[in-house]
């Protein structure tokens, strides 16, 4: 197995330091048969210049504008499978491996070479708990049930692997075949939900997907956002895109009568009282407060993000949404 050269492909936007801290410790990997390609997605912060001096010896690729995490990674994706690598293990910015994380999965790509594997991923701040080691759909919520997600790691309950409808794209593992024969990733999702539609359709070609129990990796959960409006309207728009590409019409038809309408008038109906609340704060010439105006930049968000799936509206967020409230 020691012949089996491996791309990492690692995403950087305006994260210089957390992304730095991740090529270190990818230093002190027992396998060395792979190489590291960074896609910077437009960064503003310096990041290109630091990684040409401080890292001559990875493969840095610049977008020049952000093409969030999907068309980003599908950069270093193209670029590793035109460059005859025989795996591609997509890795977050903000994960530390382990030192002996590629072995661990090249110890079950061995065992298992048709299949994709995630990792055994832990919360970084809290490094004896699971972040969650992949996932399982649940038609009745129209969301995901999280497999062990911050389970305290008991050492016996998730030792083997184990079959999940997706794992998390932080750390992602599967051969260069796999990758060509299921296609890149839709960007359309821009971010959230990418990596379960890649899953599903992997699944549908026939590749089981499943939890690597040996490789192991610590990860700075939800690192990349810059807060909870920015994540409501991705998750809102990316969940019903890929509800409109995976679900088939008779459930998801009952889905969105059982769940996501009443999900949405909920959204809606706190939204119009938030900003009733805010008028009369306005009208008696009182300060909102910080909390009240995120509450409703959040609404609005999630409302904003729903609008844009129906209007067929994808690519980076509105403006405003990355805006201080």
């Amino acid at each position: 197995m020691d012949r089996v050269k491996i791309a990492i492909i690692i995403l950087n936007w305006n994260g210089k330091s957390t992304t730095a801290e991740c090529l270190e410790t990818l230093k002190l990997q027992t396998y060395q048969n792979f190489e590291v390609i960074l896609v910077d997605n437009g960064s503003t912060d310096d990041s290109v210049p630091f990684f040409k001096k401080h890292f001559p010896e990875i493969t840095l690729i610049e977008t020049k504008e952000n093409l969030g995490f999907a068309g980003g990674t599908n950069v270093g994706i193209n670029h590793a499978l035109n460059h005859n690598f025989d795996a591609l293990l997509l890795l977050n910015n903000d994960t530390i491996p382990r030192k002996n994380m590629l072995e661990g999965f090249l110890h079950m790509h061995k065992e298992h070479p048709k299949a994709v594997l995630g990792g055994r991923v832990y919360v970084y701040s809290f490094p004896e708990r699971f972040d969650h080691i992949g996932g399982n759909w649940n038609q009745s919520r129209g969301q995901f049930d999280l497999v062990a997600q911050f389970f305290k790691d008991d050492k016996k309950t998730f030792e083997e692997p184990l079959e999940c409808d997706y794992v998390g794209g932080c750390s992602l593992f599967a051969s260069a075949d796999i990758f060509r024969r299921v296609g890149p990733i839709e960007e359309d999702f821009f971010l959230f939900w990418e990596e379960v539609d890649w899953c599903f359709r992997a699944k549908r070609a026939g590749h089981p997907i499943l939890y690597c129990p040996y490789a192991r990796l610590l990860h700075k959960v939800s690192h990349s956002f810059t807060g909870t409006p920015h994540k409501t309207y991705f998750w809102w728009r990316s969940r019903l895109l890929w509800v409109s590409r995976n679900v088939p019409p008779k459930k998801r038809l009952s889905l969105y009568l059982f769940t996501l309408f009443p999900e949405m008038a909920k959204l809606a109906r706190h939204y119009v009282l938030k900003s009733l609340q805010k008028l009369v704060y306005m009208m008696l010439k009182k300060e909102l407060g910080e909390q009240r105006r995120d509450k409703l930049k959040t609404y609005k968000a999630g409302l904003c993000g729903i609008a844009h799936f129906a209007k067929g509206r994808f690519g980076n967020a509105p403006s405003w949404i990355f805006e201080k409230s």
